[in-house]
């Protein structure tokens, strides 16, 4: 289970594993998900939009590849290509704006920015001490890794613990 994980310097761990998930918890759920709830959008909608803006905002410049790729579609040179880059970006936005929307999830559910640090905090660990960086490395591959098994178990207990010590928010 622990075997390739690499040494991390504390200053990343510290850095990925506590000031990002923080940051990013105020940010996207405690800023971003309750302005739009104050704005009166249905939950539902409020989350889905934050769990967008929370993916495009982990895309480590990818938007900007896409960005070339599209302007030479336009110029008719090689929309093939950016359909090809749409196919590797797609599926790596959907699955981080799927942990976004489970933090903010979390957040709405327990009324309380922790469990979603807590949940973002462990994942961003598995990460930071596996390797596991890059978007198209994270969700391309079809092969279980230990920081997948990882993830996925750390997000089913979010998920159960939630839903058996929560009270079911309002709409």
């Amino acid at each position: 289970l622990l075997a390739g994980l690499q040494l991390p310097g504390l200053a990343e761990v510290v850095a990925t594993s506590v000031l990002d998930p923080i940051a990013e918890s105020v940010l996207f759920s405690g800023f971003l998900f309750s302005q739009l709830r104050r704005a009166q959008w249905r939950v539902p909608t409020a989350l889905v939009v934050s769990a967008l803006i929370f993916g495009l905002a982990h895309l480590d410049g990818a938007e900007f590849t896409l960005a070339g790729y599209a302007y030479r579609a336009l110029l008719g040179l090689g929309a093939d290509l950016l359909w090809h880059q749409l196919r590797l970006f797609v599926p790596g936005l959907l699955a981080v704006a799927a942990g976004g929307l489970l933090f903010t999830w979390l957040f709405h559910r327990w009324g309380n920015l922790w469990p979603a640090i807590a949940l973002h905090a462990a994942i961003n660990f598995w990460w930071t001490v596996s390797g596991e960086r890059g978007m198209v490395d994270r969700w391309s591959g079809t092969t279980l890794t230990a920081t997948g098994a990882a993830h996925a178990i750390a997000m089913t207990i979010a998920i159960v613990a939630t839903l058996r010590w929560t009270k079911r928010p309002t709409l």
